[in-house]
């Protein structure tokens, strides 16, 4: 399993399904697509077209830069799928508009699973759980 970083900032499982679906309108296109996180889209916001990738943060995908919080953009379009992604792709897209100063901001790597306590879960959560099976998948 793979996870965009940008540092060590968490933007989202590579490939996972973001929910948020559409169709090109202004293509004539019927078609709906539902967006991935890794996806390189384009769409016009400020008056400028921008192609940028879909992350997701805390479970609500976005574009990071643009407030990564929501994908309703003008004109969006998905240009190319994530698993077409490469780290070198996800930096010049996102540098180009970012800091082109530094280098290597934005990364593609192995997320780590992290073991946590039900008191550590609950307190990351801000509320108790119960825990109903031990068994994945059920």
């Amino acid at each position: 399993m793979k996870g965009l970083f940008y540092r060590d900032s968490f933007l989202g499982e590579l490939g996972k399904k973001t929910g948020f679906v559409f169709s090109n309108k202004s293509s004539g296109w019927k078609k709906k697509t539902e967006l991935r996180v890794g996806d390189i889209v384009s769409f016009v916001e400020y008056d400028r077209t921008f192609t940028k990738v879909v992350v997701m943060e805390e479970n609500v995908p976005g574009i990071f830069g643009f407030g990564s919080d929501t994908l309703e953009f003008e004109y969006l379009t998905k240009i190319m799928g994530f698993e077409h992604l490469t780290e070198d792709i996800f930096n010049k897209l996102q540098e180009a508009e970012y800091r082109k100063a530094e280098k290597g901001l934005f990364s593609i790597r192995p997320i780590k699973e992290k073991e946590l306590t039900i008191s550590e879960i609950e307190e990351k959560l801000g509320y108790k759980i119960k825990v109903i099976s031990n068994k994945e998948g059920g």
